[in-house]
């Protein structure tokens, strides 16, 4: 059978094709000539050969992640609402995830470096932010921090581990939620407090392991992911003796929270009435249980808010504007087409899986039943020789009193007869019976006197 892997692979790139020919004829070219600044990641991501949205990407996560945590969303839903983003880079080994990450990275300047590094256990996560100091008070060590998983096999796992419990951190972390544990050992109980944190996630997502990612649906951590593509399949073509230039990187600074209204602690980002309208009657249908779409679309509104507010923070305004939120419409639009794409060559994968362990296992079983079948016919033979045997030589003895006394071998009588009569082992002849009809009768071959010749 075939490497269920390099089944769901073959999927994937079907898929990919099958979008570069139809679906995709990058309607996205009013999004990335909307603003300099996406422009300049897209000129940027295709010059170092590097996929557009996978690099904004994670451009936004390193903007937002530069971003203090006490700017917050405002309260359209429950609290408020905390910008920390993740975001996930799909594309199968050597397709790019890295060269995203690298090009997000390189072509933007931030105003100061961000604390980045591997993703580890769920209780490290509030570690990240604050310690024990020696006299036993906590010690904020730093109130950001990017987090990088390069395969989502790993997260899956860290997460696998006994009591592991790096997949709710993550949830809540999301939300801006507190972290951290009760603990016997006070050294090791670090709580972290709503909103005073920032955390970001850039992963890569190889499709034919994303399954553990979606069994998680029910919790919410697929669904808070922006599912971005690692390839580009409009890129243009290119001369190698004239190589696009690399642009210098864009500097960028914090925009003034002046303009963002102040309250207890917090600067809360003021909201379009476009995007308050959405997410309130999306809520009022999930309030009403009304709405049946897709489990994965659940933190649909609050994830294009985040990248709203992400791309406002980008183009150096804090606030979410009607062209912030329509501009994050297209980018949810190729989260949602990318992460479905997954999705669809999953479940192809796992059909044609399922098919051809089907085949393999009928198939076997065909082999079986026949071999028990030979081994039936053998004995069933054996038998009737053993029978005719205790006869004379010249005795016949009828199909009907010869198929009674073997009845447990009736199954396989009259092949058995048949292969013997051919072979010249047993004589089979028709006789008439005291009705008309005819039957047959079986003896052993008579033996040749040599004498008589």
């Amino acid at each position: 059978m075939n490497d269920p892997d390099a089944l769901f692979l073959d999927e994937w790139q079907r898929d990919l094709e099958d979008k570069e020919r139809s679906e995709y004829s990058d309607p996205a070219d009013e999004f990335w000539t909307a603003r300099p600044a996406l422009e300049h990641i897209r000129t940027y991501a295709r010059a170092v050969f590097a996929s557009p949205w996978a690099t904004l990407g994670v451009v936004l996560a390193r903007v937002i992640a530069s971003t203090p945590p006490y700017v917050v969303l405002p309260r359209l839903v429950g609290g408020r609402g905390s910008l920390n983003l993740y975001v996930g880079i799909v594309g199968r080994p050597g397709q790019g995830k890295g060269a995203a990450d690298n090009a997000g990275a390189d072509c933007i300047e931030l105003p100061a470096p961000i604390f980045e590094t591997a993703i580890g256990s769920g209780e490290g996560i509030a570690h990240l932010f604050r310690r024990r100091a020696r006299n036993g008070s906590l010690e904020d060590i730093r109130t950001a921090a990017f987090l990088t998983v390069g395969e989502i096999s790993t997260l899956e796992a860290l997460a696998k581990r006994q009591g592991s419990v790096l997949m709710p951190e993550l949830r809540k972390a999301w939300m801006g939620e507190p972290l951290g544990f009760a603990n016997a050992d006070r050294n090791k109980a670090i709580p972290l407090e709503r909103h005073t944190y920032r955390l970001c996630v850039s992963a890569g997502i190889q499709p034919n392991k994303a399954q553990h990612l979606l069994d998680d649906v029910d919790a919410g951590l697929p669904q808070r992911v922006i599912w971005l593509p690692a390839t580009d399949p409009t890129a243009p073509a290119v001369d190698l003796d004239d190589l696009p230039k690399v642009p210098q990187p864009m500097v960028w600074s914090l925009p003034d929270w002046g303009s963002v209204e102040y309250r207890s602690g917090h600067y809360v980002a003021t909201v379009c009435r476009s995007a308050q309208r959405s997410i309130i009657e999306r809520r009022i249908g999930d309030v009403r249980g009304t709405n049946e779409g897709d489990p994965l679309d659940a933190h649909a509104g609050l994830s294009r808010l985040k990248i709203a507010a992400g791309l406002g923070l980008l183009d150096g305004h804090a606030e979410v504007t009607e062209s912030d939120w329509c501009l994050s419409g297209l980018v949810m639009a190729e989260s949602v087409a990318t992460r479905n794409r997954v999705v669809r060559a999953i479940r192809r994968s796992q059909r044609e899986t399922t098919r051809r362990t089907a085949e393999a296992e009928a198939e076997k079983q065909s082999i079986i039943g026949k071999r028990v079948a030979h081994d039936k016919l053998i004995e069933t033979s054996r038998r009737v020789l053993e029978k005719l045997a205790t006869l004379g030589s010249d005795e016949w003895i009828t199909s009907g009193k010869l198929r009674n006394e073997l009845r447990r071998y009736r199954l396989f009588f009259d092949e058995a007869v048949g292969t013997l009569t051919a072979a010249g082992h047993i004589e089979a002849e028709k006789f008439a019976v005291n009705n008309g009809s005819e039957s047959w009768r079986y003896r052993l071959p008579q033996q040749t006197d040599h004498n008589e010749k």
